[in-house]
C-alpha cells in the first residue's frame, strides 16, 4: 500500500460531512455501508448517534480502512487466480469490505466464527457472513424429510438439556453459575401458581443495518414493549427480562 493511497483514503474520509458518511462510497464501493456495524459494535449502540462528534471522529477512523481493504484486495485479485477464501466474521469493518469484494469477484468463501455447537471445531458457513441464517435454512432443505435416529435425538436431547443450563458452551458465560437457596420463583417474589414467562433481548449492534437480519419488528425494544403490554393485562403469568450485558453500552470484557 503506497503512501498516497493512504493519504488519499485519509482525506476521503476526513472531507465527508456527517449526513454523508453512512452513505459515503469509495471507487464506488459502499464503505460507509459496510463497516457501519463496527460502529455500532464499537458504542454498543443502535442507531448511531452521528450528532454526537465522536461518534462521527470514530466513524470517520473506520472509513479509510475499509478503503484500504478495498483498494489492496482489488490489486491482489486482478494479479492472483484466487479459488476459494476463508475469513473471519465476515461482519466488522474490514472482514465485511473483503467479504463483498471477494463474493463480487465469485471467490467462494467460507466465514469462519465461533464453534457455537461443538468445542475444539472450526464453524464455516459457505458465501455467508457469521449471523447469517442461510445455512441453516440448506441445512432443513436437505434433511426436513430425514428421520434422526435414535442415537442421533439422544445426542440432540443431551445438547438441548446443556444449553439450557449453561453445561458444554463453547464461549465465556456472560454471568457465573448461581447456588440458588430456594426457588427462582420464591426469590422474585412470584405467586407458585403463575406461569413464569422469561424474555431473553439480544445484542442488538451485531445485527443492526443487516437487511437478511430484519425480522417482523423494525426494533427489538418495539417487540419487548408489545411483550410486556401482553403480559401485563394477564392474571396466570409474570414475566421476567434477562438484558442483555451489550445494551448497557459498555464494552464485555470475556476475562472478568
Amino acid at each position: 500500500m503506497t503512501k498516497t493511497e493512504r493519504d488519499h483514503a485519509f482525506a476521503w474520509a476526513q472531507s465527508l460531512s456527517s449526513p454523508e458518511i453512512r452513505k459515503a462510497t469509495y471507487l464506488e464501493y459502499p464503505i460507509g455501508d459496510w463497516v457501519q456495524s463496527s460502529v455500532y459494535s464499537y458504542f454498543r449502540q443502535y442507531p448511531a448517534d452521528m450528532n454526537n462528534w465522536r461518534v462521527v471522529n470514530a466513524y470517520r477512523g473506520f472509513l479509510p480502512s475499509g478503503a484500504l481493504v478495498a483498494v489492496g484486495l482489488r490489486g491482489y485479485l486482478a494479479t492472483h487466480s484466487v479459488d476459494c477464501a476463508l475469513l473471519y466474521n465476515g461482519r466488522q469493518s474490514i472482514t465485511r469490505v473483503a467479504f463483498e469484494l471477494l463474493q463480487q469477484n465469485g471467490i467462494r468463501v467460507l466465514t469462519h466464527e465461533i464453534p457455537f455447537f461443538q468445542a475444539g471445531h472450526i464453524m464455516v458457513k459457505p458465501n455467508a457472513r457469521c449471523w447469517s441464517t442461510q445455512p441453516f435454512a440448506d441445512f432443513w432443505r436437505v434433511w426436513e424429510d430425514i428421520p434422526l435416529t435414535r442415537p442421533a435425538l439422544e445426542r440432540t436431547m443431551k445438547w438441548l438439556i446443556d444449553r439450557r443450563y449453561g453445561e458444554g458452551l463453547t464461549w465465556y458465560a456472560y454471568n457465573p453459575s448461581v447456588t440458588w437457596d430456594g426457588t427462582l420463583k420464591q426469590r422474585l417474589n412470584i405467586t407458585r401458581s403463575k406461569k413464569l414467562l422469561a424474555l431473553f433481548t439480544s445484542s442488538t449492534e451485531e445485527t443492526a443495518g443487516d437487511r437478511e437480519l430484519q425480522g417482523a419488528y423494525e426494533s427489538q425494544s418495539t417487540w419487548v414493549k408489545d411483550v410486556v403490554d401482553w403480559v401485563k393485562d394477564r392474571n396466570d403469568a409474570e414475566l421476567v427480562i434477562r438484558a442483555h450485558p451489550h445494551l448497557a453500552g459498555k464494552r464485555f470484557d470475556a476475562r472478568k
